[in-house]
Order: C-alpha cells, then structure tokens, then sequence
C-alpha cells in the first residue's frame, strides 16, 4: 500500500501494509476514571489512526497518547474523543468492521515506533456512568522508510 500525506509542508510517501490493533476495556471504567492502554507492535511501524465509535466517544477524552515514551501531544490539554469518532457497524467485533463513509477519522502524523517500543493511549471517562471502552488504531507497517518526494 502506498500513502501520500503532508507532514511540514512537504509531501511524504509512505509505503506499507495496514493492520489493526484493538484497544477495548476489560471492565467498564467508571466516571471520571481514566484507564491507560498499552501496546507493544512486532513490526516497525506508525499509527495512522485512532478509530473510536461514536457512543464510546461522547464518554471519553485521550489524554495523552506516547510513542516510545514520547508523548504526541504539544500541551498537557485532553482532546475530545469525539474527534476521532466513527460511524461503524459490527463495532466491538473487530472481524466484521464496516465503515458508512469509509472515513477513518483524520490521518495522524505521528513518529514510527520501532519493535519493542510501546505505544499508549491514556483515556479518562468523562460521564458520569461507567463504560466499557472499544476502540482501535491502524497501524502502517513500513516495508521502506518514508521518503519526500
């Protein structure tokens, strides 16, 4: 797969397959509480883009999101979930994921993480009833390293 984006003005190509990786609450998380998401990719790559349903992201805001340790985030504000929120059918069962627009939300520019770095999300319930979270990133695996054009 190939994926033009901008990034500072210049456009990039990035070569790769995409894949998904689920991110889902085991136990509902309770109002105000935040719960923290770990994931650790085996193969080079970055996050294209955080996938949410709309009913998980009226509830929740990302509080930080790391690559390596590295937080993406330029100040310590949460973002509304409800930015990356879709439309989608099937959603938990990651297997039968239909989108309505074929809309992932917005591409994300973030750093690669190399293999054996984690990546994490930190979400915090910002309802007042306690909610199972679902949601997922994709991740572009880089068969090439990026190169401008």
């Amino acid at each position: 797969m190939k994926l033009s984006m901008k990034a500072g003005g210049q456009l990039i190509e990035l070569e790769g397959r995409q894949m998904w990786m689920g991110l889902a609450s085991e136990v509902p998380i309770g109002g105000g509480d935040t719960q923290l998401f770990r994931l650790r990719p085996q193969l080079l790559g970055r996050i294209l883009a955080l996938v949410v349903d709309r009913q998980t992201a009226e509830r929740f805001e990302l509080c930080d999101m790391r690559v390596c340790r590295n937080s993406q985030f330029l100040s310590s504000d949460p973002i509304p979930l409800a930015m990356f929120a879709t439309d989608v059918e099937g959603f938990p069962n990651m297997g039968e994921l239909k989108f309505h627009d074929e809309k992932y939300g917005e591409l994300l520019d973030l750093e690669a993480c190399p293999v054996g770095c984690d990546v994490e999300f930190d979400v915090q319930n910002v309802s007042d009833k306690p909610t199972l979270f679902r949601g997922a990133i994709i991740w572009l695996v880089l068969d090439a390293p990026a190169r401008e054009r």
